[in-house]
């Protein structure tokens, strides 16, 4: 079915499949990692997308990367990649960031505070140390990338 075909099929439903139509289109483009308006990607991004996911916060995941609203996000991202880089490869970097959301996650519902994509995103900062609380002196020692089990 070519785009105009799928134009003309939807000019001519009724307002609340078109609502349906729409919810159905933005958890396709949730899932596929792409957002309307042109997001960068970064594995860091996805990273934190799948740790939130993996926490029952995939809708709310999909309507704050659809929304566009990243600017946290992107401010923070020098300041992690730093951070992670001590960990070693991608794969025990990964592991570090999913965990240090997890921590994170945990941090902000035992201070009461609605753990939302953009709730954990306000507090990536935190990340080192949350990390330094839950596993002492890792990363003074360089030990980071053990976090996870993966050290290549």
């Amino acid at each position: 079915m070519t785009r105009e075909e799928i134009i003309q099929a939807l000019a001519g439903m009724p307002a609340s499949e078109l609502l349906e139509v729409r919810r159905c289109a933005d958890a396709l483009i949730a899932l596929s990692g792409s957002t309307l308006r042109g997001e960068e990607r970064s594995w860091e991004l996805d990273c934190v997308c799948d740790a939130l996911a993996r926490r029952g916060l995939g809708a709310q995941v999909a309507v704050w990367r659809r929304s566009g609203d990243l600017a946290d996000f992107r401010r923070r991202l020098p300041d992690l990649r730093e951070f992670l880089t001590a960990a070693g490869n991608r794969d025990a970097q990964q592991a570090v960031l999913t965990e240090g959301v997890d921590l994170i996650c945990g941090q902000l519902a035992s201070w009461g505070v609605v753990v939302t994509a953009r709730s954990v995103v306000r507090n990536l900062d935190k990340l080192p140390a949350v990390l330094d609380r839950a596993y002492p002196g890792y990363a003074a020692s360089g030990l980071l990338g053990w976090i996870g089990g993966i050290r290549r």
